[in-house]
Formats: structure tokens, sequence, C-alpha cells
């Protein structure tokens, strides 16, 4: 039987326990990994002075995990540079927050070839390569350089931008011809996926056929929308566990007899946090009679801190919870609970 090989950016390991606060990319990716013999590679999250290719190696609940460590200038310039600060605000429409610099597409690059040139010696023949999301989009380009001629699926799993906004991308060709090594690649929505056909045809000179077939720079490719979810069968067990339990009966006793909206996001400007947040502050402001009766939770766990766009975002939340309480709190009763 074929191994799969997981590739993407982070590595989150593996767990029995249910889903606690596991990110969307490895909830997708849990059912799979228990199913199938394999190895889940990627960046560990930890830094090198000097990147020697050297994998760490485990086996958590079924699953092998092998990691490698980055040098800080390949996180500066390959995450918190092409990868967020270029890539992220650009495919969700944000064109306005999107940095452009040199050295984000040089460290992007090398970092595709590094985990590239440490992957190399894992794979054996039959394995069938998935590799995810906007980190990676030239690892397949850089393993076939490499000899690999294994089957390699991509999933993209945030939007694909417009074709307006892409060609804004100085070498934008290039990110597009990458995709063309891949033998699958996978898109959230038949939005998306058309909006990538289009780029293809208007753009590249290229033609689509049947069954998601696509023509372009000299290869053909199927590509197609797989929308992705969650474990629903773990999702739904999850109140029944010793842990749901006890959050829910902690949230039940502090709610009070009050109605609670709940909003689970991570802190980041495509959430549209902001808006909801001043929502809910006019809300409170022309519906006086719902004030003590209603609270809104709402939890948002911090990501990419080290970019700019998001500590702004931060303190702009902080700031309009801090007004929203300010303004409407009673001493047994807090409109908006923030965390």
């Amino acid at each position: 039987m074929s191994r799969l090989i997981v590739v993407s950016n982070r590595v989150s390991m593996p767990s029995t326990k249910g889903a606690g606060s596991t990110g969307g990319l490895a909830m997708a990716l849990a059912a799979a990994l228990r199913e199938y013999r394999g190895i889940w590679f990627g960046w560990s999250g930890e830094t090198t002075p000097t990147f020697s290719g050297q994998l760490s190696m485990q086996r958590n609940a079924g699953v092998t995990v092998a990691t490698i460590d980055l040098e800080q200038t390949d996180i500066d310039e390959y995450y918190n540079g092409y990868a967020n600060k270029t890539l992220w605000p650009l495919c969700h429409h944000r064109i306005d927050l999107t940095a452009y610099d040199r050295a984000f597409g040089e460290g992007y690059d090398r970092v595709n070839r590094r985990f590239a040139e440490t992957l190399r010696p894992l794979l054996e023949p039959d394995d069938l390569i998935w590799v995810h999301d906007y980190h990676l989009v030239p690892l397949a380009r850089e393993l076939r350089r490499l000899g690999v001629q294994n089957p390699i699926g991509f999933f993209f799993h945030i939007p694909w931008p417009a074709r307006q906004l892409l060609v804004t991308l100085p070498r934008h060709q290039k990110l597009v011809q990458s995709l063309f090594d891949y033998d699958l690649v996978g898109f959230q929505t038949a939005e998306w996926l058309d909006s990538f056909e289009g780029y293809v045809r208007k753009e590249a000179g290229g033609s689509s056929g049947e069954d998601g077939l696509m023509t372009a720079f000299g290869k053909t490719i199927r590509a197609k929308a797989f929308p992705i979810g969650i474990d629903a069968k773990e999702f739904t067990a999850l109140p029944s566990t010793t842990a749901g339990k006890r959050m829910f009966a902690r949230m039940r006793t502090s709610a009070a007899n009050r109605h609670m909206i709940v909003g689970v996001d991570r802190l980041d400007y495509s959430k549209g946090l902001e808006e909801r947040f001043t929502s809910y502050g006019r809300f409170l402001e022309d519906n006086a009679d719902y004030r003590e009766q209603v609270f809104f939770l709402q939890i948002a766990p911090p990501s990419r801190e080290d970019v700019d766009s998001y500590q702004a975002i931060r303190a702009r939340l902080d700031s309009l919870s801090g007004h929203i309480n300010g303004a409407y709190a009673e001493p047994d009763w807090v409109p908006i609970r923030y965390v």
C-alpha cells in the first residue's frame, strides 16, 4: 500500500485527545493521517543559527512526524515576508496591505528548495505526496528538479485571488507556472477554481478541458474544487467528553441565565472581527432592553504576531472591546468577553 506523505509549513502534533485548539489545516488532515501509513513533514516552528537540514523524527497517535528547523532569516523572508505579508493579503483581496520585497521572494524560493532537498531522501517510489497551502506553491517544482517522479497533489486552502489582483504580483507567472509541476491542484470552492482557470486562459494562454484538465506552460494538470471540512464525528462527540462537560458547566454558570453570542476565529484582519465588535456595540446602543440580557464571547487565538498588520488589529480590537465595556458594563454584567 502506498504511503501518504503530507507536507505543510507547520506540523501540528497529532493527538488522540480531541480537537482542542488545533488549527483548520491540522483538523482537515487528522483523519487521513490516522488512516494511512506515512509521514507528516514540515517546519518545527523552531530556529537554528545555521540551516543543516537535520530531521527530527517522532511518532505520536499513530503518525510519524518529520520536522526541520529554519534560520531566522528564512522565517523573516519566507514566512513573515512572502507568505504572510505578500501572498496572504493579496489572496484575501487586501492589496492595500500587500508588501512586495525582492528578499521575500528569494527567501520563499530558498525555503521551498530546502524543504525539497530534506524531504527527498525520505521518499519511496510508491509514495503519494500531498502538499498544502500557499507557503509551498513551488515545492513540486523543486522536487521535480531533484528527479522525483511520484504523484504530487497540492491543496490551496485560502482564496485564489482574482486575475486583476494577481497580475499586480511581481513574477506572478512564475508562481502560477510552478503549480503545473503538480499532478492535481485542489481549491476550496468552484469560485476560486474559476479564478485560477481565468488566469490560465487569459494570462498564460492556456486551455481547459473535461474533468478539470488544464494545459499551459507545455504541461497538463488536473485542477478541481474540493470543499474541505472537519471530522464531523469527532467534533460532535466532544461535548460528551470530560473536558466538554466541564466547559459546558463553566459556561452555563458564568452566563448567569443570560443569552450568549459566541465567535471563534483566529486573530486576523480577514475575519471581520472589527466589524463584528462595532456591530455589537451598535446593537447595544440601539436596543437598550437587551443590555444585561446578553453577552458576546469572542475567542481569538493570535497568529502571525511578528507581522505589523496583525499587531495593529490586535491593538484595535483591544481598544474596541474596552470602549464597549466602558460604555455599557454594569457591576454584574460585562457586555463583551474578548479572549
